[in-house]
């Protein structure tokens, strides 16, 4: 399971571009219609222009329409409205973001589907995650590697499970290298600016035990975690990181999450 969190420095976390849940999506293809739409790469960056240009037009239409009949109202109607035109505000400030993202480069064949190698399939929700956060189309993504419970069998025996887990573990870092690589708004690297949290709610699979899990976290959230580091932790419970990052993130009035004792401090 890997919760994701983007946050570029140049922006505070209150006014950041609002992220609506949405349903999980497996297939690859889908998760890029979503983000980008149909069609050859060409299509897809002609489409999303258009989105952005008809987004503001609305808005526009929307703006006008509101100070015409602003005057009119009171109270409780007027303090509706108020919020109705804050939340447009927030799209327009999203937009302009948007702006200041390079197109990007989307000369990414569009994915068939599913692919029968599970390797192939995770490598390319991986991509999409990318995409996501280098066109700040999203600031929050989890993206799970399989499902809890999974009947999946690999074809080694016990002696070789290291090579499984290390399998696992090249995953979050084949992406980490790709979002140091790719630049921000700020110029600073995606991975600076995000919170990438990688692990399991299992420590042992056979055992089903919930203590000394094993979790990395990459990125340092604009310069808010010190990275670099192993920490070992005694009896903390992990909620304590998740509050933390809520933290950093600027999610007001978070007090407690789950079985959390405090934030993380170490």
């Amino acid at each position: 399971m890997i919760p994701a969190i983007r946050a570029p420095t140049n922006t505070t976390w209150p006014g950041a571009a609002p992220t609506q849940p949405s349903a999980p999506e497996a297939n690859p293809r889908l998760v890029l219609e979503r983000l980008f739409g149909s069609g050859s790469p060409d299509q897809r960056i002609r489409n999303l222009k258009r989105r952005q240009m008809e987004e503001r037009s609305i808005l526009d239409f929307v703006m006008e329409d509101a100070s015409d009949i602003h005057a009119q109202m009171t109270g409780r109607d007027r303090q509706k409205l108020v919020q109705y035109l804050t939340s447009v505000r927030e799209i327009e400030q999203h937009l302009g973001r948007a702006d200041r993202m390079p197109v990007p480069d989307l000369q990414l064949d569009t994915p068939a589907g599913i692919p029968a190698n599970t390797g192939e399939h995770i490598q390319l929700m991986f991509d999409m995650l990318l995409l996501a956060f280098q066109t700040d189309s999203t600031r929050i993504a989890t993206m799970q590697i399989a499902k809890e419970g999974s009947d999946r069998i690999f074809p080694e025996t016990i002696a070789p499970i290291a090579k499984i887990d290390l399998w696992y573990t090249q995953l979050p870092a084949k992406f980490s290298e790709k979002m140091e690589a790719t630049k921000d708004v700020d110029g600073k690297s995606l991975l600076h600016n995000s919170m990438i949290l990688y692990g399991s709610g299992n420590a042992a699979g056979n055992h089903h035990t919930h203590h000394d899990i094993p979790i990395m976290v990459a990125g340092s959230g604009g310069g808010r975690f010190k990275t670099g580091r192993y920490v070992k932790l005694d009896a903390k419970p992990l909620t304590n990181l998740f509050r933390t990052m809520a933290d950093h993130m600027g999610a007001p009035g978070v007090e407690r999450l789950g079985d959390s004792t405090g934030l993380f401090t170490a």
